[in-house]
């Protein structure tokens, strides 16, 4: 063995020499290229050509760890957040600013299965909360889930939950611009934990 080959997003950003003292070393890295991204390692040998092993199955972390405060409106490149489905940014009936984040980008509940989104980690401070304005005009037996997660999104638990019924503009199907609402949701309980929040629309 003659390094350790360290992969991000399948490219190539560091090699570890290594030589037989070496065997049963923990070595950390710290990755600071915000966002979330891929990782794997190969093995490679001392002979030239260079002969690399088959890759290690991939991971998913993040670099730029927050700490203490995220804001997102969404009208900028959306570096930190990891979109599933389809989820991305549009400009119809906004609640402020020229864009929001919606999976439904025309108004209409999507009819594809469920689709969720990341916000980046962060390490909350000791009166942590979370405060976002949406509506959540979603078909019959839909649920739109706050979640999170504090073991670096291996399980995820259900902060709180919204239906077509939760408000009452909500109940006649139609996006308009007064069904926008403002949520606040205490995570002090969470405080000093590194925790990633998942939005997620489940059908």
């Amino acid at each position: 063995l003659g390094a350790i080959l360290m992969y991000r997003d399948s490219i190539l950003i560091f090699s570890i020499p290594q030589s037989g003292s070496d065997t049963g070393r923990i070595v950390s890295f710290a990755d600071t290229i915000a966002g979330y991204h891929t990782y794997f390692i190969r093995a490679a040998d001392t002979e030239t050509p260079m002969h690399t092993s088959n890759p290690t199955p991939a991971v998913m972390a993040y670099g730029g760890l927050s700490v203490g405060q995220y804001r997102e409106n969404f009208d900028s490149t959306l570096s930190g957040i990891l979109p599933g489905g389809t989820w991305a940014t549009t400009t119809w009936i906004c609640r402020s600013g020229p864009r929001c984040y919606s999976d439904s980008r025309n108004g209409t509940d999507s009819a594809h299965a469920s689709a969720s989104f990341l916000l980046p980690p962060i390490v909350l401070g000791r009166h942590a909360f979370l405060q976002f304005s949406h509506m959540a005009i979603l078909a019959p037996g839909d649920y739109a889930r706050i979640e999170i997660s504090t073991d670096n999104r291996l399980t995820f638990r259900i902060l709180t939950y919204f239906t077509s019924a939760s408000h009452p503009g909500w109940q006649d199907g139609s996006a308009d611009p007064g069904d926008w609402f403002t949520e606040v949701l205490d995570l002090s309980d969470q405080a000093s934990d590194t925790v990633t929040i998942r939005f997620h629309l489940t059908k």
